[in-house]
């Protein structure tokens, strides 16, 4: 659930934060593949295939592939932070004078 969270956050902020800096999501989108273009061969095709896509059409697939990411890793973290923080309840003590060890039947002499 936290990871499911953390991803739609992240999404939202990031719309935000574009959009704060006066420049649309496709502008910013154009930019990073331009810079990818340095790096990959076929950035070309790629921009041509997402330059189809509709910038909220966008958004929810950068969410979806975000909630697909961060969620094992907030489930991991949740795994860690319980085995880490977990107060774990003491055994219950007795009254003083009381043998820790349940009693038995009575010893036998054998003659």
């Amino acid at each position: 659930m936290a990871g499911m969270i953390a991803a739609f956050i992240s999404s939202m902020t990031q719309v935000l934060l574009t959009l704060a800096m006066g420049r649309s999501i496709e502008e910013n989108l154009n930019e990073a593949i331009d810079r990818a273009g340095q790096f990959m061969p076929n950035a070309t095709e790629a921009s041509q295939i997402v330059a189809n896509i509709p910038g909220p059409v966008f958004i929810a697939l950068t969410t979806i592939l975000s909630i697909v990411i961060y969620a094992p890793f907030g489930a991991l973290g949740g795994v860690i932070g319980r085995a880490l923080f977990e107060k774990r309840a003491m055994p219950p003590v007795g009254t003083p004078g009381e043998s820790a060890m349940p009693p038995g039947p009575p010893p036998t002499l054998d003659i």
